[in-house]
């Protein structure tokens, strides 16, 4: 059910133009700042993110794009790094306020433990079509579909790259690798030795500590073990009072490697949490005040176990074999959601004399959740259901003579639980006509399989007057109609066909670009529908008349838009870094969807985001780094354009010491990002301006 929002989105006009009023202010503040602030003679840039040349970073090594180890300029994909050093310069303390620094993302903070992350349109709390990894292990949840990131706490410090695909990898991921794949890699324990301390404390991050340590058992392994404690303040409420959803989390984890001999890696890692997410969701009764926000306090729990080997057998051959359990639970009063995944992967790569490199894979997944509820708003039925995916994918990349024209052809085909067999090809063709230039194209199959929610579950919206009671004896009574979303076990996979290309120029030794266009089709899309004649239900009482609706198969859609980075060494220890998205949806009902709001999407994404990163290395030991972000409007939600300017000042005191001063957010006392449209309605919030300090200590 979506709110009318007609009065907010001609407030975004006034504020748009006012936001942009300032753009120019902020580009100078980014640019002109360090331009203007000579550096010392005597001291030389450290080596850090600022001093790498563009065609080191050209060669750094990826392997979302192919689920191989290759160079990043042959990647015929769009694909972005965010390396060690831009993680540590980002000022983030948490992966979604990392990944606003990739183009083409749209990331946008709901509350303090929630955000809309996705790619390429069709946002939301949880956006169904986007894969996040985490060293291989997924954690995209089937009961919604989507990402729970309040427990996606990674230590900033333990990530060795981020790898953002944008478009479909449904041909090597699987089903729900829509729109993107991100896919975070940690560092080895052999990189992390020795010991390093943090502690940072501030206005709207009130605390977060990381103690972690790293040694070597024997002569072939290396290990580390770490423990993180995290304190997040209330965010603002719409009126600019505490909106009571403060997140308050500790993790603990470790990883051993072990390199028995040259061709021979086993990792072993873990991690186990506990933390409560704070909130208000707006609840539903049958009685007047219908709707009412009340505690959405969770208590959040779980833990992951993960073992994986990899085996060299020479320059052309490898495989690699993983195998990870899984277990999440989130608990309130009235709600209880606990899943256990057991997930084996197993993959084979080989190049042949005729050109052809091929790489095979099986995989078997089981998932097994149980929800118990007693709150009318959200409920399944069966309570617990197991659901399995088996996998098997294969693709071979043809190179041609001259090593200059490469075609890509694979599939991956999966059998689930809910839609049975699912096929998704992918074709790619790759043209490297110099040693500075690559042209790609791609044309894609992916889909999203229904949610556990969608196929089983029910949710209550927002109630309304109906007619008279009929048990009322006196006729004075109205019935309370509750629209309900119930199970269809019918609701099909939604689909994707997806056209790319892609540009990739290295200018010069100091200026490279980045372009990608794409055009996708969507078939199938979720729509909510009638699900057959209004019915009264005695429990809770009073007797209320309930309005079913199911999610359906009811809508087309065409997307297409252009993401355009640019990488600039502007001087010696001078690094600018800039991204524009252009992004439009067009919906397109079945003449027989009864849904008013199948169209809404598309008013419920950014056509336009900017942002320009500068990274100066002031001194030898001081860096001074910017990042600016300018959004575009939601009027579909009512949230106007915004920009942000987060500022990061560091000081090296001593060769093991760091103090850091971060401002987040300067532009403006408060904003708003995202309101929730997603089936269950929790309270929106602004997000507040903030500062904080951190100090590391390597020992």
């Amino acid at each position: 059910m979506k709110m009318d929002c007609s009065p907010a989105a001609q407030g975004a006009g006034s504020y748009r133009e006012s936001s942009r009023g300032r753009l120019g202010l902020a580009i100078l503040i980014c640019l002109a700042g360090p331009l203007a602030w000579p550096t010392p003679g005597n001291a030389g840039p450290s080596r850090d993110l600022t001093s790498l040349e563009l065609e080191e970073l050209m060669q750094v090594r990826i392997t979302s794009a192919s689920k191989k180890q290759q160079r990043l300029r042959e990647a015929p994909a769009a694909i972005y790094v965010l390396t060690s050093a831009d993680i540590h310069r980002s000022g983030a303390t948490n992966l979604p306020d990392l990944l606003r620094l990739v183009p083409g993302l749209e990331v946008a903070r709901i509350d303090a433990s929630k955000w809309a992350v996705t790619a390429r349109g069709f946002n939301g709390r949880f956006a169904n079509k986007l894969l996040v990894l985490v060293d291989g292990r997924s954690v995209y949840t089937p009961l919604f579909s989507g990402v729970y990131w309040d427990v996606q706490d990674v230590p900033m410090e333990d990530i060795d790259r981020v790898e953002i695909v944008r478009g479909p990898g449904g041909a090597l991921y699987g089903a729900n690798a829509v729109n993107g794949v991100i896919n975070v890699i940690t560092k080895r324990a052999r990189d992390t030795q020795g010991g390093l301390a943090t502690a940072l404390g501030g206005s709207e991050e009130r605390f977060q500590g990381l103690l972690r340590y790293g040694g070597q058992a024997g002569d072939d392994s290396w290990y580390r073990v770490y423990g993180k404690g995290s304190r997040r303040d209330n965010s603002a409420d719409l009126a600019g009072a505490g909106a009571s959803d403060g997140w308050i989390f500790s993790q603990a984890g470790f990883r051993v490697d072990t390199e028995p001999n040259r061709r021979d890696r086993l990792t072993v890692q873990g991690d186990f949490y506990d933390g409560k997410a704070l909130g208000l969701v707006n609840s539903v009764f049958a009685t007047a005040p219908f709707v009412r926000a009340t505690s959405d306090d969770r208590s959040l729990q779980g833990g992951n176990l993960t073992m994986r080997l990899e085996r060299r057998y020479s320059v052309d051959e490898d495989m690699a074999a993983q195998l990870y359990y899984d277990r999440t639970q989130r608990d309130k009063p009235t709600y209880r959601q606990g899943l256990d995944m057991i997930d084996a992967d197993f993959q084979h790569r080989r190049r042949y004399p005729s050109r052809h490199e091929l790489i095979w894979g099986a995989g078997f997944r089981l998932m097994a959740d149980e929800i118990l509820s007693t709150d009318i708003l959200v409920s399944l039925s069966p309570t617990s259901r197991d659901t399995r995916i088996f996998s098997a994918f294969v693709q071979d990349e043809y190179r041609f003579p001259g090593d200059k024209l490469r075609l890509t052809l694979g599939s991956k085909v999966e059998h689930n639980s809910y839609t049975g067999v699912e096929v998704q090809p992918n074709l790619r063709l790759m043209w490297l006509p110099d040693a500075r230039e690559t042209v790609w194209a791609a044309v894609s199959r992916a889909v999203r399989t229904p949610a556990r929610i969608e196929d089983d579950g029910r949710i209550s919206q927002r109630p309304f007057a109906g007619p008279k009671d009929p048990t009322d004896p006196a006729g004075l009574r109205r019935l309370t109609v509750i629209p309900t979303l119930v199970g269809n076990r019918a609701i099909d996979s939604e689909e994707l066909l997806a056209r790319e290309v892609g540009w990739r120029f290295e200018a010069s030794d100091r200026l490279s670009l980045d372009a990608a266009a794409f055009y996708n089709t969507y078939r199938q899309l979720r729509t909510l529908e009638p699900a057959g004649p209004a019915y009264l239900e005695a429990s809770p009482a009073p007797v209320h008349l309930i309005l079913p609706f199911a999610a359906s198969n009811g809508a087309d859609a065409d997307t297409w838009g252009l993401e355009l980075a640019t990488d600039w060494h502007a001087a010696e220890g001078l690094r600018l870094r800039s991204g524009c998205t252009f992004l439009r949806l067009s919906i397109d009902p079945a003449l027989t969807s009864r849904d008013a709001t199948a169209r809404a999407p598309e008013r419920e994404n950014p056509n336009h985001q900017l942002f320009l990163s500068t990274y100066w290395d002031m001194s030898k030991d001081v860096q001074l780094d910017g990042h600016l972000r300018w959004v575009d409007a939601l009027p579909g939600l009512g949230v106007p354009s915004y920009l942000t300017l987060d500022l990061r000042l560091a000081w090296k005191l001593r060769p093991n010491t760091e103090l850091a001063l971060v401002g987040r957010d300067l532009l403006d006392a408060s904003h708003s990002e995202f309101t929730p449209t997603s089936l269950i309605d929790t309270q929106a919030t602004q997000v507040e301006r903030g500062w904080y300090g951190k100090v590391t200590w390597q020992f």
